[in-house]
Parts: structure tokens; sequence; C-alpha cells
């Protein structure tokens, strides 16, 4: 995984990306990534649903109490910071805390932050053709 990550950062470097990332090579999809690290959680081997575009899910089962038991992020996210500019990375994460915390002095429940789905590549087709 680490070689992953050095190369993704070491592509974005080269192509002089303003904000670096670590490619998120462990994750499978978004939704099943998260719902592996929390208790509570159960996922269907052959269950995939068309999400969005192109994208395919397996959508989680609930099947009790939901809890976080370890990190979720921290391991891959800090293993890759000397790779990153840390500074700019930063600045984004507090403005994000500052966009929750305004979000939860309003009484909103629920927050999702997602990232951009950047590889889709779409349209995929015509309309007429996108719903069949």
């Amino acid at each position: 995984m680490e070689e992953e990550i050095k190369k993704v950062v070491d592509l974005q470097e080269q192509i002089d990306t303003d904000v670096l990332i670590h490619g998120e090579p462990e994750r499978n999809d978004m939704v099943e990534y998260f719902g592996e690290q929390l208790s509570g959680f159960a996922f269907p081997f052959n269950g995939w649903v068309q999400s969005y575009g192109s994208r395919c899910v397996k959508p989680p089962i609930i099947y009790g109490d939901v809890s976080r038991p370890k990190p979720m992020t921290f391991f891959w996210s800090s293993a890759t910071p000397s790779m990153m500019k840390f500074e700019t990375c930063y600045q984004i994460a507090l403005a994000i805390k500052d966009e929750v915390e305004d979000l939860e002095k309003a009484s909103i429940n629920v927050i999702q932050i997602d990232e951009a789905a950047l590889r889709e590549e779409l349209p995929l087709g015509s309309p007429s053709t996108a719903s069949t």
C-alpha cells in the first residue's frame, strides 16, 4: 500500500498538483470501506446495485448498534504526510472543520463529507440510452 501511495503522490508532484492526496488504494467502495470499519454493518457478497454513473456498490445491511471500534482512516492517512504538502491539506481540513461546526450549531444532525467522483468520465451515453 505504501508503494502505491508513493506512486500517486510522486505523479501528483510531477504534474504540479496543488493539493496532494494519497489516492486511497486501500479502499474498495466508499460506502463499503467505511461500513466495514464500523460494527453493526454487513455487506452482501454479490448484492451489487448501480449507484451512479458506472459505479456499483454493495449496499450495507444494518443489523445492530453502530459504533466505531477503531480509527477508520487514520493509519493510511497518517502514513503519508511526509509525502504531501501538509500545510495546504491542514488548511483544507480546518475549513471543513469550521463548516461542520457551523452546521452543528444550526442543529444539522447528519453531515456527509465527500470528495468529487472524478474517475467517472461522464457522460456514459446519450440521455435516451442512459436509463436502459
